[in-house]
């Protein structure tokens, strides 16, 4: 049976989830919750890791550029892949979070090539495959350009590691300026989507799509998990939302959440959700309170009917478009006694007339494998 553990240090939410070959680790950190400077508060992270003593999986940060320098100046060049995504403000920090996911009890090696660098880790039954700290193409590409050319390259790189793009369960996009091309994107995603015969497998792979800048001023920033089944037997469950048509309706190829069962571990991935209603439409515009409220109520359904609850969630983003939404979102998770590790971010959700839109992880025991 999986044994979880939730603690927090300094600001630094840990959750630890003891598996059948492995432990895995979810860190949540907002320098928000203690009155410490960037640089201090990567110091803290550091020491807590390396207390832990876990090997990094993956790694995504909220930042503004200029804490790149502090951030390298700590951990240098880190060898799990690092995904940057740049919030629209920041309340006065160039640091807003970071999550990280990190296991114990098994050998991590890095992979990837000169477009991708990567963590893969096996187990007796499973292989998974995490790729990211990918910048779309060249800066003097279009984005349409730059993002056809992360699509092509993604197939080579997990090939590179026994995997294809089938073996895929979850990806992050972090669009630069999302609003003025996000229907290319899907266009091109679609067609790669496609091409590699995503369409005719079991489940689409769970995603977000977020509008966010990164420090090298590309199109968009990718990461991906991939996982395999060595005896080639299903381990991803594709799942439906009970207040929510599926997203292929209106041409965006994601799934609602996806279910990965492996290793004694059973993980939910949501896929970023939003104020939208069944027939693919957004509801309650331009009101900010009922669009929290129809999310958190699309989420609590979908997590019922998997026999979830919030206190399973390990790591979720709150994404809010405008920075005053801020004082509404604390609002609503103070009166409705929300309790769920999360992290706060200002940046632009896919649609212009949507405010508010949360992504989240949730784990529970496997009773029989």
């Amino acid at each position: 049976m999986v044994q979880k553990k939730k603690w927090v240090e300094d600001g630094v939410v840990i959750h630890k989830i003891a598996g059948q070959f492995h432990d895995e680790y979810y860190i949540t950190a907002m320098p928000d919750y203690v009155d410490q400077t960037t640089h201090d508060f990567l110091i803290r992270a550091a020491q807590i890791l390396a207390r832990l003593e876990i090997s990094v999986i993956y790694q995504q940060v909220f930042a503004m550029a200029t804490a790149v320098p502090q951030f390298e100046s700590i951990f240098g060049q880190p060898s799990w892949p690092v995904s940057w995504a740049t919030p629209q403000t920041s309340n006065g920090r160039s640091l807003v979070g970071t999550f990280l996911f990190g296991v114990s009890g098994l050998s991590v090696q890095e992979c990837g090539d000169d477009q991708w660098s990567g963590s893969r880790f096996e187990t007796p039954n499973h292989s998974y495959c995490f790729l990211g700290n990918t910048l779309a193409g060249r800066g003097n590409q279009t984005y349409q350009q730059q993002t056809k050319s992360v699509f092509e390259s993604m197939p080579l790189a997990l090939k590179a590691e026994g995997m294809d793009s089938k073996d895929i369960i979850r990806t992050w996009f972090y669009n630069d300026d999302i609003l003025s091309w996000y229907d290319d994107f899907n266009k091109i995603r679609n067609e790669c989507w496609e091409h590699i015969g995503i369409f005719t497998h079991a489940y689409v792979p769970a995603s977000t799509g977020i509008g966010a800048g990164n420090p090298n001023g590309t199109a968009l920033s990718l990461s991906l998990l991939a996982v395999r089944n060595k005896q080639g037997g299903k381990v991803v469950t594709q799942l439906s939302s009970p207040l929510q048509s599926s997203a292929r309706d209106y041409g965006s190829s994601f799934s609602r959440a996806v279910e990965l069962c492996t290793d004694g571990i059973r993980r939910i991935y949501v896929s970023g959700t939003a104020s939208i209603d069944k027939t693919g439409s957004t509801v309650f515009i331009d009101d900010i309170d009922m669009q929290i409220q129809k999310t958190v109520a699309v989420l609590d359904a979908l997590l019922k009917k998997a026999l979830l609850a919030w206190t399973d969630v390990v790591q979720s983003v709150v994404y809010l478009r405008d920075a005053q939404s801020r004082v509404q979102w604390e609002s609503f998770y103070k009166e409705n006694k929300c309790d769920f590790t999360h992290i706060v971010v200002e940046n632009t959700v896919c649609r212009n007339n949507l405010l508010f839109e949360i992504e989240l992880m949730a784990v529970q025991e496997v009773q029989s494998v």
